[in-house]
């Protein structure tokens, strides 16, 4: 995934205000030497608040990985990751296990959510 594009409201272009989310040359290496696969090559991206994104690409492309780093799931191999001013890399496990509880909401594709529960009980 070489490139990503940051799709911005309209009502926002030009006001200056801080990104609730920043991504700085991440890049992210699955496995070793020979095996290496760089799946993420020095990604870029800033979201700011009440904006809408999509991330778009064929498959394989890195979109889950890039889903992935921002969100704390995985870790970048190299560059920064910060959200509402927090880099997530420099958080200690147990710091980050909290802001994800207090700052960050989860939808997997596969959801596994039980029918004979309510949405309510799915998501306590």
């Amino acid at each position: 995934m070489q490139n990503v594009y940051n799709l911005c409201n309209e009502s926002m272009q030009g006001v200056d205000i801080m990104p609730i989310l920043v991504a700085r040359k991440i890049r992210k290496t699955y496995g070793k030497r020979a095996l290496k696969q760089e799946v993420l090559k020095g990604i870029d991206l800033e979201v700011h608040e009440g904006e809408f994104v999509g991330i778009m690409g064929p498959s394989g492309s890195g979109k889950t990985t890039l889903l992935n780093v921002l969100c704390s799931i995985d870790f970048v191999t190299e560059g920064i990751v910060e959200i509402s001013g927090k880099q997530l890399q420099k958080m200690k496990e147990r710091d980050l296990a909290k802001f994800r509880r207090e700052h960050l909401g989860f939808i997997f594709q596969d959801y596994n959510l039980l029918d004979t529960l309510t949405v309510k009980e799915n998501i306590l």
